[in-house]
């Protein structure tokens, strides 16, 4: 999955593994105004596109089911804060039902 994720960030963004089913992509210099929101989100809906591709493992097709959570700074959080609140925002997403983003509070 993270070559696959790898296709969607940029050179400046961060692909990042945190669990053995948990990555975080670090968007960098994105503006600071209303279209920051639009970039996360056609971010966030392209790891959903490549997520809906079948993997083969040991011969057998298999999907993922997949849940991101959006948190966004401008520089008054932490980058733990951030996590956190992502994390969150994460888990609000699998009790919607996966296949789906949402952004934290």
């Amino acid at each position: 999955m993270a070559q696959r994720l790898r296709q969607i960030v940029r050179r400046e963004d961060t692909l990042a593994r945190v669990g053995g089913d948990e990555f975080v992509i670090l968007l960098s210099d994105i503006p600071a105004d209303d279209q920051a929101k639009s970039i996360a989100e056609r971010v966030a809906e392209q790891c959903l596109s490549v997520f809906q591709e079948p993997l083969i493992l040991q011969g057998e097709s298999c999907r993922l089911g997949v849940s991101i959570g959006i948190a966004q700074s401008q520089g008054e959080h932490t980058l733990d804060d951030l996590t956190t609140h992502a994390d969150q925002a994460m888990y609000r997403a699998k009790q919607a039902g996966r296949g789906c983003f949402v952004w934290a509070h």
